[in-house]
């Protein structure tokens, strides 16, 4: 294969033009593909995310408020669930 070939968990070997890598913030991919990186580091920010299990209704598709030190946001999804 090129360099947008992998190989699958089975053996084969797959050609693509893109390959994404999601293997976590502790990716063992991106150690082996740039060994100088540093790795991730603390932003300072914090995330929590939940998905509705049942339909919400909304007055927005998308929304972002900004506070001190804070910010919240909703995003819906087609199915009415939100996020």
């Amino acid at each position: 294969g090129g360099e947008g070939a992998t190989a699958t968990g089975t053996g084969d070997v797959l050609d693509a033009d893109l390959v994404v890598a999601a293997d976590g913030v502790g990716s063992r991919l991106r150690r082996r593909l740039f060994p100088d990186h540093p790795g991730p580091a603390y932003s300072g920010s914090t995330v929590l995310r939940a998905v509705t299990a049942h339909p919400v209704e909304l007055r927005t598709d998308f929304a972002l408020t900004w506070g001190r030190g804070a910010e919240f946001g909703h995003i819906a999804f087609r199915d009415g669930r939100a996020e």
